[in-house]
């Protein structure tokens, strides 16, 4: 199977809303009224909290590293099979995002925190040694 990325936006494109990964599973895709229901917020010691569905969440900014940007992807029409190619766009970009965590503080230890970091390590490995 194929994936195809096109990119149907202008070259410097931000997002405008801020965008949140939250530790959950939505069975659907439709629009949904989020900001009436998710509202984060930042107490006095700089540390970001909210809940969802009356659970706590503490949350972290997380930057993408130097010379990346993150997108945001979507696939019109999803092929019936799974060999069938795919086609997604790119309608969004951002360089950094709220990393949200049931009841903790994000650490070194949780998966997309070690992500970011592995793009790091990744490049320093890859890249050609100049003698």
């Amino acid at each position: 199977m194929a994936i195809h990325i096109q990119n149907n936006i202008r070259t410097n494109y931000e997002v405008r809303n801020q965008l949140h990964s939250i530790p959950c599973k939505i069975h659907a895709d439709c629009d949904a009224p989020v900001s009436k229901f998710f509202i984060p917020s930042i107490n006095k010691d700089g540390v970001m909290k909210a809940s969802f569905r009356g659970y706590p969440l503490i949350g972290t900014e997380v930057k993408i590293p130097e010379g990346y940007r993150g997108v945001v992807l979507h696939e019109t029409v999803r092929p019936a099979t799974e060999t069938e190619e795919r086609k997604f766009y790119i309608i969004n970009s951002f360089d950094k995002f709220n990393y949200w965590n049931w009841g903790k503080a994000a650490s070194k230890n949780d998966s997309l925190i070690k992500a970011m970091e592995w793009i790091e390590i990744a490049e320093a490995l890859h890249t050609p040694i100049q003698e």
